[in-house]
């Protein structure tokens, strides 16, 4: 009997997890973590077709051991440096890692930090924000890449967890004046840029509506700049997480 797409789907994902694993020195393969994730595979926007699909993703700690590894093994000067610095645009607080290595060069990596936040940010906000962006800037260098992108294990799995928890969840509309409202043009402003985002990842029309509904018990229209702000914060992260 022929498989359907969906099986197909996953029993790629199933040979590509086996490869990853295959083409890692032994002594790396137990910082794989397998995570799961519905893909998209046919259908139409209305009925679309999903199948539940595995991938492969090094721990930031996998990556931190293969890159001493190496670099110990040549005899070769390996620096970790990370700053935490404010984004100017959106002023959420940002960690800032960069690895100079003798053999690559250097990378950066960035990663947010939400103090205060739920889930796994809820106690160690910040060092959660160092441990992501150590790994993207050693992903960046070649380390751990699996073929799944450049997000870390740790970073994947953040992420679902925050995708989970809106940020900003009133249980009704806030229709509040001047500067908590935002004016109508800072307003118009993060719309746009919100429905950019959002039709980036595939999610319009209806599906829009109902994420900003789902996230924060509103209607776009009704939510004020910290809620569009948090909006177009949360879609930016959705969309760096599955590059």
């Amino acid at each position: 009997m022929e498989k359907s797409v969906a099986e197909q789907e996953i029993e790629l994902s199933r040979r590509r997890c086996e490869a990853a694993l295959l083409s890692l020195d032994e002594a790396y393969r137990g910082f794989v973590v397998m995570l799961s994730r519905n893909k998209k595979v046919g259908g139409s926007r209305e009925n679309p077709v999903y199948a539940r699909v595995v991938e492969p993703y090094m721990s930031v700690d996998g990556r931190v051991k293969m890159a001493t590894d190496e670099h110990r093994a040549a005899s070769a000067k390996l620096e970790i440096v990370t700053e935490f610095i404010t984004e100017p645009t959106s002023g959420h607080l940002l960690c800032l890692a960069t690895v100079t290595s003798a053999l690559y060069g250097s990378a950066t990596g960035h990663a947010r930090a939400f103090p205060g936040n739920s889930g796994v940010d809820s106690t160690n906000p910040l060092e959660n924000a160092e441990t992501s962006a150590v790994g993207r800037a050693l992903g960046f260098m070649g380390y751990g890449i699996l073929g799944s992108g450049i997000a870390s294990a740790e970073e994947v799995t953040s992420a679902i967890e925050q995708q989970s928890v809106p940020r900003y969840a009133p249980p009704t509309p806030i229709r509040g004046t001047g500067g908590e409202r935002g004016t109508a043009a800072e307003r118009a402003k993060l719309l746009n840029a919100c429905l950019d985002a959002a039709k980036a990842h595939g999610i319009e029309g209806k599906a829009y509506h109902e994420r900003c509904h789902e996230w924060y018990a509103v209607s776009p229209s009704d939510m004020n700049k910290a809620q569009l702000e948090a909006f177009l914060a949360r879609l930016s992260d959705i969309t760096e997480v599955e590059k």
